[in-house]
């Protein structure tokens, strides 16, 4: 895929913040050491949100410096900087053929980018700050939500094509701070500010289950939940630090772990369902045994704050993204191939 490119390519490096052997050489990760891979620097504010393609070439982060960046994973290149959102970026998503991008911010709009040339194809206002973005597995729907009614729109037409019935108790107290798509497009779940989960039915835009993941009278939200791969299970990180795991469809909770001391703001679920990875606002990342809780690794990874995390596709590769607030962010890709080939060994 040629993408459109800005700024002297001669220059990616000092921009990017990294060199080319330090790229591809190879850097083991376990739980007595831990070194990154690669850092990607260049945004001014700390990176709120990343997204990968399908194929796990192209790279998307958004930060809070009202830009988003286009990184080649394979090289550190940044490909392109995408300007138009107002205020704070919070979250993209790349549709699944990874030739549109969906962005969502504080200027209270969502909007579409065409991947190949930079350029904006749609703004989506809305009357509210857009938290999280998301595309169902077909690309055919795209999903808003934040502190206002969840909505679906059609990708390609950019019209609204339905409201999730989302009952606002108190002010913000059902917030969606972030959601996840099953992979077979029939679930959406989403994580509240007032300690819930609930999932809808794509199908019928109908709310299936409630959870009420915890009762803590303080930072009870729920600001990461991801699926498995298979659909029957969803991993949420909770406000006061824990990380819980759900059975999907029987509102039973499988495993709770006291994972940090902080708000677990990143989540990731590794392509195999083996490993969860979770990153939160102390500046570190851990991983764990999906099956048992056990802790397979834990670092520092970023200066103050990790907001966001991925796997791969294969699941090699954990990238995170976070920073200082308002003063830098940055993107760290890590090694985790010994984790996982640690994890399968006990």
């Amino acid at each position: 895929m040629q993408l459109f490119q800005r700024g002297a390519c001669s220059m990616w490096l000092l921009v990017a913040g990294v060199s080319l052997s330090a790229l591809m050489a190879p850097h083991p990760l376990s739980a007595e050491e831990s070194k990154e891979r690669a850092s990607f620097g260049g945004h001014t504010a700390v990176v709120a949100s990343i997204a990968l393609t399908a194929d796990g070439k192209t790279l998307a982060s958004a930060s809070y410096d009202k830009t988003i960046k286009l990184w080649d994973l394979a090289t550190g290149k940044e490909i392109a900087t995408l300007r138009g959102h107002m205020a704070a970026v919070y979250s993209v998503a790349f549709a699944p053929d990874g030739k549109t991008l969906a962005s969502g911010g504080h200027d209270d709009t969502a909007r579409l980018w065409d991947v190949t040339t930079g350029k904006q194809i749609a703004v989506i206002a809305h009357r509210y700050h857009v938290k999280r973005v998301a595309f169902t597995p077909d690309g055919k729907t795209l999903i808003s939500a934040g502190e206002g009614p969840i909505k679906l729109w059609d990708t390609a037409t950019a019209k609204e094509r339905a409201t999730l019935d989302l009952v606002m108790e108190k002010a913000n107290a059902n917030l969606v701070l972030c959601m996840a798509v099953s992979a077979d497009g029939k679930l959406l779940c989403t994580s509240h500010g007032d300690g819930n989960l609930m999932f809808w039915d794509l199908t019928t835009g109908k709310k299936k289950t409630t959870i009420r993941t915890n009762d803590k009278a303080s930072e009870r939200h729920v600001p990461s939940v991801a699926f498995t791969a298979d659909g029957k299970t969803v991993a949420c990180g909770i406000g006061y630090g824990a990380v819980k795991l759900w059975a999907v469809g029987k509102a039973k909770e499988q495993l709770s772990i006291n994972a940090h001391r902080a708000r677990v703001w990143g989540l990731a679920v590794s392509p195999d369902g083996k490993l969860l990875a979770s990153g939160a606002w102390d500046g570190t990342i851990k991983f764990w045994d999906a099956s048992t809780g056990k802790e397979r690794a834990s670092f520092r990874a970023h200066d103050n704050r990790v907001y966001a995390l991925a796997f791969t596709p294969d699941g090699k590769t954990l990238v995170s993204g976070g920073g200082i607030q308002f003063k830098r962010g940055e993107v760290k890709l890590w090694d985790v191939a010994p984790i996982i080939e640690s994890s399968r060994d006990k």
